[in-house]
């Protein structure tokens, strides 16, 4: 660094040393963090810049500043794409760092969203270490959730991208530490050690010395586990040099180390010890506290493993009165948290990925078979906007005969006319709206796509495969209605999946756009099935105004929830529009429908045009 002849050389040694940040003390991580971004800023270089933030993310992460980190990934992310292969390895990075951001504070399902998304995306470029190191997290994470039996088959997963290079070494030292930390924690000891005795060579060999001291650490309760103390208490002491020498680096070990320095004491008959380290860390204090990470031992969940751990040494030392105290206090900390890691969150998410990943396989595997039947693929969706048709017809005209029967109840003939006429074209401007939102979103994709595959390009078979999904999404459009409309009641955090769905599906039709969700749905709301697909239908309309219209290049649907009033947000960065001109156009049907559902649904909808939209929709219980 100190030897480069200009400034452009000084800048490439210096990102070389921040990729390094695992074996780097959190002072200098920061500080060579931010004079790269002082001279990738001067260079004007955007692969410099993209290295510079993701250093600049790693450094906030070395501190336990996991919000900061966070936010300088998603300013990163906004402006580089797996698809720019200048900056490719450096997206890939700072998306897995957003995702362990959120999994060192335990906000787990956000956490495996996010790497279910890179691992998605790896896959498609066959970035074979990304794949690895993002299996590998995967497998941590469910470490942390007490999921060992699900951890394994990832982190062994992680193994088959092997490819067999240096660059590699560090990701199999951080593979074969886990499978021994898996092995520790179900109590099988042989296989634990089998794994770290490979990992701890490999850990030097990488020089990564926060996976080392990891290492050091799942080796030391392996020898506690099998009553060699010395043993143990020897790594200890290296682990602690390690962490000496990087100043504490990295809160995501710092909970793991120090329980596991508890666990030593009590394991070795240093029970009052033990209680006294656990107590010394569930404290608050200065987030800038240097001693040792207090912003990142503050927070709620990690507070949880050192309240149990106390629990249990109270009362091994017979100290009844504390070890209730403690129990309160772990069931005060548990329903604090309950709320943003609920199982069956966790379980969608999963669910998700795994669903998503059969459907790959499946459209991979018929490629070949659906390009030669396009012509059926059309026929099918011409049937199914004709089921459709036919369907809404039907109802318009069954809807019809009970607004007859009940008016023909009434007295005075004339009334019924009105009401009758009315009611009519109530329906008919519904069943219009239904058409154009429902129908229009797929419509559109399809012509769009129908129009690209007339060029016969290189990529057709992908614009099949969107036909394909996009007919495949028209029908489970079909059976939503149809459920919807046998369904008295639905939760909001349903609803919010599908509108997550639907912005995923307009992710795959549009790759130019960059499509989002955030937040989640509010707990124990309930709405009327018609109200449901009111919202669902505005929501709809919001972003197809905005993929027609705005030159956007991102789309963001947001969730927030305040007491008992949900609000949901579409947001883009698109050139805006006037108000009153669109909605004076005789073509423009969404704006008018989308108001009208706003009316009828007892709905708060709000439309904002500056730079950029939003819509806001405001939903009351």
């Amino acid at each position: 660094m100190y030897a480069a002849e200009d400034n452009s050389q000084k800048l490439a040694a210096i990102l070389d040393l921040c990729d390094q940040y695992q074996s780097l003390n959190r002072d200098s991580a920061y500080d060579y963090a931010l004079l790269a971004l002082n001279l990738s800023n001067q260079k004007n270089n955007v692969r410099s810049k993209a290295r510079a933030e993701l250093a600049l993310a790693n450094a906030y992460y070395l501190w336990g500043w996991v919000d900061s980190a966070a936010a300088v990934c998603d300013d990163a992310l906004k402006k580089y794409r797996a698809a720019d292969a200048n900056t490719r390895d450096v997206y890939f990075k700072l998306l897995r760092q957003k995702g362990m951001c959120y999994g060192g504070v335990q906000k787990f399902p956000e956490a495996l969203d996010i790497l279910y998304r890179l691992l998605r995306e790896a896959e498609q470029y066959k970035d074979s270490i990304t794949i690895a190191s993002s299996c590998n997290t995967i497998g941590s994470l469910n470490i942390n959730m007490s999921k060992a039996g699900e951890a394994l088959p990832w982190v062994i997963r992680a193994l088959n991208y092997d490819t067999k290079d240096e660059n590699f070494i560090a990701i199999k030292a951080a593979i074969f530490t886990n499978a021994a930390n898996i092995y520790s924690t179900t109590g099988n000891n042989d296989s634990a050690i089998y794994y770290i005795s490979k990992a701890l060579p490999l850990c030097n060999e990488a020089q990564n010395l926060n996976t080392l001291a990891t290492a050091l650490r799942i080796r030391s309760n392996i020898f506690v586990h099998a009553h060699q103390y010395s043993e143990a208490e020897n790594d200890l002491r290296q682990m602690q040099e390690i962490r000496h020498k990087l100043n504490g680096i990295s809160t995501s070990n710092i909970i793991d180390d120090n329980l596991q320095i508890a666990n030593f004491y009590a394991n070795t008959g240093q029970l009052s010890k033990a209680i006294a380290f656990c107590k010394q860390h569930i404290k608050n204090g200065d987030v800038y506290t240097t001693g040792d990470t207090v912003s990142y031992n503050n927070h709620e969940s990690n507070k949880i493993e050192f309240y149990q751990l106390l629990a249990t040494l109270y009362k091994e030392a017979g100290m009844h009165h504390e070890y209730e105290t403690t129990l309160e206090e772990i069931i005060a900390a548990k329903d604090s948290f309950y709320a943003a890691n609920s199982a069956r969150i966790i379980a969608e998410v999963q669910t998700k990925y795994e669903t998503e990943q059969k459907e790959k396989t499946i459209l991979q595997q018929r490629y070949d078979l659906t390009k030669k039947n396009f012509i059926i693929y059309g026929s099918l969706v011409l049937l199914l906007l004709s089921a459709i048709i036919f369907y809404l017809v039907f109802r318009d005209y069954r809807h019809k005969q009970k607004i007859k029967m009940q008016l023909a109840m009434e007295k005075e003939k004339s009334s019924k006319q009105v009401a009758v006429k009315k009611a009519e074209e109530k329906e008919r401007k519904r069943i219009a709206a239904d058409l154009h939102d429902k129908l229009g979103v797929q419509a559109n994709a399809i012509l769009y796509n129908a129009e690209l595959l007339k060029n016969e390009t290189e990529n057709s078979g992908l614009l099949v495969n969107d036909l394909h999904d996009t007919a495949k999404q028209m029908l489970l459009n079909l059976r939503e209605t149809l459920w919807a409309m046998k369904t008295n009641d639905i939760e909001a955090a349903e609803l919010w999946l599908r509108i997550i769905s639907f912005s995923k599906q307009m992710g795959r039709h549009y790759t130019q756009i960059h499509f989002a969700t955030q937040g989640t749905a509010p707990a124990q709301m309930q709405l009327s099935s018609s109200r449901a697909l009111n919202i669902v239908m505005m929501v709809q309309e919001a972003v197809q105004n905005a993929v027609k219209h705005s030159n956007a290049g991102e789309i963001i649907i947001i969730s927030n929830t305040t007491n008992d009033t949900w609000q949901l947000l579409v947001k883009d960065n698109g050139t805006g529009f006037h108000f009153d001109e669109a909605y004076a156009k005789k073509e423009s049907h969404g704006l008018k429908n989308m108001q009208e559902r706003a009316v009828t649904s007892e709905l708060n909808l709000k439309i904002a045009s500056d730079n950029g939209t939003v819509v806001a929709l405001l939903i009351s219980k």
